[in-house]
């Protein structure tokens, strides 16, 4: 989905960042990426997706599963808890993001431009570092990036995947499969879930993560708070610069 991705940024940061770069939609940035730069452009910024994903989603899920333990246990709700969900997706993201800012920096800079910015990982992470140290540097945007995805995890886990799982599962026993749980559901109906409850959560958070965007890969937001660049981005842009990328945020 990384080609997807690609998209997204350039629709997300078009006239601001790569004046040169002006597309009216998805397909018409597939097209002309393709025939201005190849099928090579689309994969720009994958080594650094290579590189920290792992780590970060190893981060996430274990920060997500001892959370939901935690909480669920000391606030006497269980594990089962749609609040509790919610908690420990907030959680997970806190901790997760500490890896993914830095990786999503450089895999924007390197999606929204013409050329490359950097010639490796190792300079593309001392570049940031040079640039702002760790706090607008490696971690530019990490509040933004919460703002993000705590609601995205939260609003995925707590509100549409695991009600997904109990509305399924209390389907299959009115049907008389009286064997199945929510935690015992079948591959494919968990993947079915997953994917509708990623498509609309991404929907959700379009807004913010067009914030984010725009301030990880625009020098001219240094030092902007995210409700500073947002404002700006509406008075300049009007709101069709917030759901622009949608489709594209939606199908990754």
């Amino acid at each position: 989905m990384h080609p997807v991705d690609t998209v997204r940024t350039r629709l997300w940061v078009q006239d601001k960042v790569a004046p040169e770069l002006r597309y009216r939609g998805s397909l018409d940035a597939v097209c002309k990426i393709n025939r201005s730069e190849g099928l090579k452009a689309f994969y720009k910024g994958f080594g650094s997706v290579l590189a920290v994903t792992p780590l970060a989603y190893g981060v996430y899920f274990s920060t997500y599963e001892a959370a939901k333990h935690y909480i669920g246990k000391r606030s006497g709700a269980g594990t089962e808890s749609p609040a509790v969900h919610f908690a420990a997706g907030i959680a997970a993201n806190i901790t997760g993001q500490i890896a993914w800012t830095p990786m999503d920096v450089i895999k924007q800079r390197q999606q929204a431009v013409q050329g490359t910015p950097f010639r490796g990982l190792a300079h593309a992470f001392g570049t940031l570092y040079r640039e702002g140290g760790v706090t607008n540097g490696l971690l530019r945007g990490y509040t933004a990036a919460l703002y993000t995805y705590a609601p995205f995890s939260a609003a995925f886990f707590a509100i549409i995947y695991e009600g997904w799982k109990v509305e399924v599962t209390e389907m299959q026993r009115s049907l008389g499969v009286h064997s199945t749980t929510a935690d015992r559901l079948s591959p494919l109906t968990n993947s079915l879930g997953g994917l509708c409850s990623g498509a609309v959560s991404a929907a959700l958070t379009a807004p913010t993560d067009a914030v984010k965007t725009r301030m990880q890969v625009e020098c001219q937001c240094d030092g902007k708070g995210f409700l500073a660049v947002a404002r700006n981005m509406w008075k300049e842009e009007g709101a069709k610069v917030f759901v622009q990328g949608v489709g594209a945020r939606m199908a990754w």
